[in-house]
C-alpha cells in the first residue's frame, strides 16, 4: 500500500489533505493534525518540515526522484504509465461519468 493510500485508510472516514508551498506550511500541518500534504509543484523542503505523504496537484515530474508520493493525472492510461514508471502512486481526476468508461 502507497505512503497515500495508508494515510488515508487510516483515518475515521475523512482524511485532511492541506495545501502547501514550503516546509514551514508543511511542518504547521503535520503539527495540526493533516492526514497529508498537497503541493501545485515540487518543494525539496517539505520533507525537512514533515513526513506526511506528499500529493502533487500539478504537472507529472519527467524525472525520477520527485518528492511526491502520488499525482493527480486526468483519467488516462498513458500519464497512468508515466508516473508508474517514475515511481510515483496515482490519484485519478475524474470530472464526469464519461471519464469512469
Amino acid at each position: 500500500m502507497s505512503r497515500l493510500s495508508q494515510a488515508i485508510a487510516e483515518g475515521d472516514g475523512i482524511s485532511v489533505l492541506v495545501e502547501v508551498t514550503d516546509g514551514q506550511e508543511a511542518a504547521a500541518a503535520e503539527q495540526q493534525g493533516a492526514d497529508a500534504l498537497a503541493v501545485s509543484h515540487a518543494a525539496s523542503d517539505l520533507r525537512a518540515g514533515s513526513q506526511l505523504p506528499v500529493l502533487l496537484l500539478g504537472e507529472l515530474p519527467s524525472t525520477p526522484g520527485s518528492t511526491a508520493d502520488a499525482v493527480v493525472v486526468p483519467p488516462d492510461a498513458d500519464a497512468w504509465e508515466r508516473a508508474q514508471n517514475l515511481g510515483i502512486d496515482c490519484v485519478v481526476r475524474v470530472a464526469d461519468a464519461d471519464d469512469l468508461e
